[in-house]
């Protein structure tokens, strides 16, 4: 009697477990799709705002007036730029939760990618001194999906040189492995404490320590 009662409780069990891992997995699914939608309706009037702060910021129809005027606009713009990078990262990640995020690969030339992802961070590195090398072998072409590649590339390099005091050191260094390439980004900032590394790769999470208070981000690069 006993064995039957344990065997029925355990099928019990076993079938409410699985009524509530489909209920999860649907308001994930959800979830992810409202963002999806959401993200995409929040777009269309911020390019706007972008756009035309833009063209009010290059007083391409003439002058705006009193200095302040242009400095407004000025803030307008970055912050709407800002929020818009907020934005395509909430939505590329309910895109890739929800199983849409489609990866177009192509022969790609690793050395080429690394030079504009350089060339791009290279400005925000000189601004706080920071040392910003590319180490390595010579790499052979690849098949990936460029802006995938790309996109990764410049959230190791941004979170470097954000994270990295004034005068110090961001290399990226290439190894060509049995199978395949290696790309590595290190830096001599602040780093991430061994018992964070298992949060840090959850979306929308932020280690919290007195460096990384006073910048901003998503917590999804």
């Amino acid at each position: 009697d006993n064995l039957r009662r344990s065997q029925e409780r355990v099928q019990e069990l076993a079938e409410n477990y699985e009524q509530e891992k489909i209920r999860a997995e649907e308001a994930n699914r959800s979830k992810s799709e409202f963002l999806a939608n959401m993200s995409h309706e929040l777009r269309t009037p911020l390019n706007a705002i972008n756009g035309f702060s833009e063209i009010m910021s290059g007083e391409m129809f003439g002058p705006l007036g009193p200095e302040r005027y242009k400095d407004y606009v000025q803030d307008i713009l970055s912050s709407g730029q800002h929020l818009l990078s907020l934005i395509n990262d909430t939505l590329d990640m309910s895109k890739t939760e929800a199983g849409k995020m489609q990866l177009q690969p192509e022969p790609v030339d690793p050395a080429q990618l690394l030079e504009q992802c350089v060339r791009i961070m290279r400005a925000r590195a000189e601004e706080k001194d920071i040392d910003l090398t590319v180490e390595g072998e010579a790499l052979p072409s690849i098949e990936a999906d460029p802006r995938a590649i790309k996109q990764v590339l410049l959230n190791l390099m941004s979170n470097a040189v954000k994270f990295t005091p004034e005068g110090g050191k961001v290399a990226v260094r290439t190894f060509d492995a049995a199978d395949g390439v290696v790309i590595q980004v290190a830096d001599t900032g602040i780093g991430i404490a061994e018992d964070d590394l298992q949060r840090v790769g959850r979306p929308f999470e932020q280690i919290e320590n007195q460096h990384s208070k006073v910048h901003q981000g998503s917590g999804l690069g």
